[in-house]
C-alpha cells in the first residue's frame, strides 16, 4: 500500500472527529498521523514533514484546492462535505 493511501485511511477513520472550532486542520491532521504511528516532523517551508520508508514528503494543508504548489503533498478538506483529499507532490 502506498503512503498516500495510508494517510487517506488515517484521515478517512480518524481517531478524533475533526472540529474546526476546537483545532486548526494542521492540529488535526497532525495528530491524527502520530496516532497512527506515523513519524510527523516540523518544515520550515511546509506545515509540516512526515517520514516515511522511502523519503521525506513534506506537507501543507488547506481547505482549497487552488493554487497548489506542486513541489508538496496536500491535504485538503472539503468545508462541504468534510471530506479529505491527498495530493501528491510532483516527481520530478
Amino acid at each position: 500500500m502506498n503512503w498516500v493511501a495510508l494517510i487517506e485511511d488515517v484521515l478517512q477513520n480518524p481517531p478524533l472527529a475533526f472540529d474546526p472550532n476546537r483545532q486548526s486542520l494542521k492540529a488535526w491532521v497532525t495528530y491524527c498521523l502520530r496516532d497512527r504511528g506515523f513519524k510527523v516532523v516540523y518544515a520550515q517551508e511546509a506545515d509540516f514533514a512526515i517520514d516515511l520508508q522511502q523519503g521525506r514528503v513534506y506537507v501543507k494543508t488547506g481547505e482549497q484546492a487552488t493554487d497548489l504548489n506542486p513541489e508538496f503533498a496536500w491535504i485538503i478538506r472539503d468545508p462541504a462535505t468534510n471530506q479529505m483529499r491527498i495530493i501528491p507532490p510532483r516527481q520530478g
